[in-house]
């Protein structure tokens, strides 16, 4: 890990925890070619989930399944990444976990 070019730590690879997760996003932006669309919702929408049709430009928007990983120690490690595939996240994440 550094902090500049002068200033690192290192931290083994068994004081780390590496954690997997899913989450949900919703993906205004385009979806990743790698992504898994779960889902879709309206950007304006009714409490039952149907298009509010009070609106001419509403649009459709799709939820989206990432994959997490959380990498914390004891020593003050504490990072997560989101990845648009969270097939390979949960494979890695997965494999780490039998490794270590």
């Amino acid at each position: 890990l550094f902090d500049d070019k002068k200033k690192f730590g290192l931290v083994e690879l068994k004081d780390l925890d590496i954690s997997y997760s899913d989450s949900q996003f919703l993906e205004e932006q385009g979806v990743p070619s790698d992504a898994e669309v779960i889902g879709k919702t309206w950007a304006k929408a009714n409490k039952n989930g149907t298009p509010d049709k009070r609106y001419n430009d509403n649009y459709e928007i799709p939820i989206v399944r990432y994959g997490e990983l959380k990498f914390k120690s004891g020593t003050g490690v504490y990072e997560v990444f989101v990845f648009s595939n969270s097939e390979a996240v949960k494979i890695y994440g997965e494999a780490y976990g039998n490794y270590k």
